[in-house]
């Protein structure tokens, strides 16, 4: 049996050069990041409105709240 050479991945990735697809990649990895952190601060300020428009109790706006970041839970 002939024996199998060994890669070195580490030594691949960190030989790589910074090209503009990965540019582009951290880019757009940070703007999802920044909106879906947008996302979750916008409904702290938009709760006071929410709740007496929609005549919500506390408790109800804590269930809001809660599927959100179960929302994003099940996303990532």
């Amino acid at each position: 049996m002939s024996e199998r050479p060994t890669v070195d991945v580490a030594a691949i990735i960190e030989g790589q050069g910074l090209t503009p697809f990965l540019v582009r990649l951290v880019v757009l990895f940070w703007i999802v990041t920044f909106v879906a952190g947008f996302d979750m601060n916008a409904i702290s300020f938009a709760a006071p409105v929410i709740r007496s428009t929609l005549d919500l109790s506390q408790a109800m706006m804590g269930k809001v709240f809660s599927f959100g970041l179960i929302g994003t839970m099940i996303g990532g």
